[in-house]
């Protein structure tokens, strides 16, 4: 099975279409193909890299894990939101 979805980041201003995404990848393979695809960037000013939390709009927002599957996790036409997470005190 194959899933379409739209993912966008957290400012809105980046959005793409991903169409028949496998179900058995996982979110972290998932986000690793769509970063590059958003143009958004993987490291900070300084070099260091730049980690992203997963979003789904469903379900009132709930944050995915790394290790979900994508067909145990989404349904056909959902949305992700990308999101960087923040390491206070770095």
């Amino acid at each position: 099975m194959r899933l379409n979805i739209t993912a966008r980041d957290v400012t809105n201003q980046r959005h793409v279409r991903v169409q028949k995404i496998p179900s058995d990848y996982t979110v972290g393979e998932l986000t690793d193909e769509l970063l590059p695809k958003m143009q958004l960037n993987r490291l900070d000013p300084g070099g260091q890299p730049i980690h992203f939390d997963v979003r789904l709009e469903r379900d009132g927002g709930r944050h995915l894990n790394r290790t979900e599957i994508v067909g145990d996790a989404l349904q056909d036409n959902d949305e992700v939101v990308f999101m960087p997470r923040i390491m206070a005190g770095m």
